[in-house]
């Protein structure tokens, strides 16, 4: 069972247009499950292996892209979107991204504050 690091609660198994019959990847979303900020959280596992490939997580204006398969955290900032049934898990935005790190960042879900303070220091030093 997969559940939101924010709130969790059980993801929900969302097919994605490029894999209506699920046979290449599974994508799990919870959004807008913390009522005083604008959330999103993804998870995107391969079909076969069950091994967890990327997740993204949408915190008010920040949006960070955790890629296990290549072992990169990738943080953007003031995105317009993202399409949120799309295994890519790239924001729809006009900047690059404002921080790119070798290895997976460890995200502090227990504390939004704290998230979000580093998060702005991430994004406003890089």
């Amino acid at each position: 069972m997969m559940i939101c690091r924010f709130c969790n609660s059980v993801l929900t198994e969302t097919p994605h247009p490029g894999d209506p019959k699920k046979n290449i990847f599974i994508l799990y979303i919870c959004r807008g499950c913390l009522p005083q900020h604008n959330t999103l959280y993804r998870e995107l596992y391969d079909k076969n292996t069950y091994e967890l490939l990327a997740d993204a997580i949408r915190i008010d204006e920040f949006y960070v892209i955790r890629n296990y398969k290549n072992k990169k955290t990738t943080f953007n900032k003031d995105i317009i979107g993202v399409l949120e049934n799309s295994p890519d898990m790239e924001p729809i935005t006009f900047t690059k991204p404002v921080y790119e790190m070798d290895g997976i960042w460890d995200i502090p879900f227990n504390d939004i504050e704290m998230l979000k303070h580093k998060l702005r220091i991430y994004t406003t030093f890089s």
